[in-house]
């Protein structure tokens, strides 16, 4: 009897940055910050000290931001 499961090719990293959600406030912030000075940095999110957060605070900030930019 075969067994029908899917096997998670996910890193261990990649598993973890989906399970975080990041505020609207944060992404908010974000995306001011960065049309202000051009970056963000650990000292304006100090969770960015978690590589993995960082990694997926960045993709939401460049998701927001395109659709900012495609209005």
């Amino acid at each position: 009897m075969a067994t029908d499961t899917k096997k998670d090719n996910r890193t261990q990293d990649e598993i973890r940055e989906a399970t975080i959600t990041y505020s609207d406030e944060d992404i908010n912030r974000g995306i001011d910050l960065i049309q202000k000075k051009g970056f963000v940095t650990r000292k304006d999110f100090k969770s960015m000290e978690d590589d993995v957060w960082a990694r997926g605070f960045e993709k939401h900030l460049d998701k927001k931001n395109s659709k900012i930019w495609k209005m």
